[in-house]
């Protein structure tokens, strides 16, 4: 006898503005290969218009369908017809039930509304903690939407236990309604030690560097990262810094150039710190690989994607103290206080001069443990038929 594979409703759409959410959902997919193949469900991919699935079809998960939300021109045109005659669309076209048993991560999307079971994703609540980064559109409009959810007693995926404490703290919500999965990083094969010569000489880095490989955001620090560095020249240590990621701040669009400028004027771009700025995919998982180690330096998270890599590539990290680091990083790490660059720079001079040892960790059961417990949420959801 036959078993129907589970099927999960999957939104996707790539958003460079924001790479984090687009490796989110690649990461659970890839997750997903390393399940026993009885066990595997069936990914039904709804994908936004214009979105490209050039990152999903490389993937080969074996049992995925993928369907446009978007109307056919025929339908298009009968609504637009129809909304200049009668004020209002009179066709919508929604997928059928049987499309999916669950979709994730929701959205109030009316070609899924058949859909009965949906679970929501939130990354984090920074807007609680850094007001002064978000407009007040933005956090009515997060607000709003979390007392809907709440009201609808709809069920909630947290990336950490960190942002479930967070939204309990902030909102009265049924604590069997939240769910925390942590997403693991599924990481390529990357170059050799000997391949990677090439890239050091295409970005000019020094053979021993540390990589920050995060967007250039206010949330993500780099000013505390710049700052320190000026304190290691001033000492005389030499330690080269390489930021990787776009340099673009929606909330304050000079943000990146004041980084820069800052670390301009105190002689330190190039042989102290390099801006490569949003770099090939491929080179970057390849220098993070072959860096001495990574710094994650943020002010708040919800999940580090850049964390989660440098465990699946079994490199050192040195975070800031923030909690979730703290839940995410149980060995080889070590913390600093978020917004203190001479902590930091003490911290960079030991691990340049004295090293770090490393425990050695099977990051696979980290992939196995996100798969099954992602695939346990969402059937539990289903079988109950919950929204």
């Amino acid at each position: 006898m036959v078993t129907e594979r589970f099927k999960i409703g999957i939104l996707f759409s790539y958003n460079p503005n924001w790479t984090g959410g687009t490796y989110y959902i690649l990461n659970l997919i890839k997750s997903l290969h390393y399940l026993p193949d009885p066990e595997k469900p069936e990914l039904i991919i709804f994908y936004a218009l214009k979105t490209d699935l050039q990152h999903v079809w490389p993937l080969q998960y074996p049992y995925i369908r993928c369907y446009p939300l978007f109307y056919p021109y025929l339908l298009r045109g009968i609504n637009k017809v129809s909304g200049k005659i009668f004020g209002r669309q009179i066709h919508w076209f929604r997928y059928p039930p049987r499309a999916a048993q669950v979709l994730y991560p929701a959205t109030d999307i009316k070609m899924l509304s058949r859909i009965k079971s949906r679970v929501y994703w939130i990354p984090d609540l920074q807007e609680k903690f850094y007001p002064e980064f978000f407009t007040p559109a933005i956090i009515e409009q997060r607000d709003n939407h979390y007392r809907k959810l709440i009201e609808e007693k709809a069920s909630i995926i947290f990336s950490s236990h960190t942002a479930k404490t967070h939204f309990l703290h902030y909102y009265d919500a049924d604590p069997a309604k939240l769910h925390v999965v942590h997403f693991a990083s599924v990481i390529n094969p990357v170059s050799s030690a000997s391949d990677v010569t090439a890239l050091r000489e295409k970005y000019g880095l020094h053979p021993q560097y540390i990589i920050c490989p995060n967007v250039l955001a206010l949330n993500k620090n780099h000013l505390t990262v710049v700052k320190a560095i000026e304190t290691l020249k001033g000492r005389g240590i030499k330690c080269q810094i390489v930021f990787t990621g776009k340099e673009q701040e929606d909330k304050r669009p000079s943000y990146p150039q004041e980084v820069k400028s800052y670390a301009q004027s105190a002689g330190i771009i190039g042989e102290y710190v390099k801006f490569l700025g949003f770099i090939d995919r491929k080179d970057q998982v390849n220098l993070i690989k072959h860096a001495y180690f990574l710094l994650q330096p943020s002010l708040f998270e919800g999940w580090s994607t850049s964390i989660e890599e440098a465990k699946s590539l079994g490199k050192y990290v040195l975070a800031s103290d923030i909690a979730v680091h703290r839940e995410q990083l149980l060995q080889n790490a070590d913390f600093f206080d978020k917004e203190n660059h001479t902590q930091l720079a003490d911290l960079l001079t030991e691990k340049m001069q004295n090293g770090f040892t490393m425990t050695p960790v099977d990051y696979a059961d980290n992939i196995r443990q996100c798969a099954y417990s992602f695939k346990a949420v969402l059937e539990a959801i289903a079988q109950t038929g919950e929204i």
